[in-house]
């Protein structure tokens, strides 16, 4: 079965909106918005550790504040040019 079959049972799919978590939030913010948290979690991890290893955990974690910061300005940059 072709995608042409979902096109001729569900005609209006090419025009709906994209589908939206029940928070009101699209899918990849919410999964940028986990990794967030993952960071946060090994800032935590990292404080307990301390000394060398903490390093290895602190930049991890930083790595994943800004994938969940880039995640949030992008999504936000949507909301703006689908209103505007």
């Amino acid at each position: 079965m072709g995608s042409h079959w979902i096109d001729y049972f569900d005609a209006l799919r090419a025009i709906r909106r994209p589908t939206i978590t029940p928070a009101g939030l699209p899918g990849p913010f919410v999964v940028t918005q986990a990794l967030g948290v993952l960071a946060i979690a090994m800032l935590v991890v990292a404080v307990a550790v301390g000394g060398e290893r903490a390093i290895l955990w602190a930049f991890s974690a930083l790595v994943l504040g800004l994938v969940g910061v880039v995640g949030l300005i992008f999504w936000l940059l949507g909301l703006r040019t689908r209103r505007g």
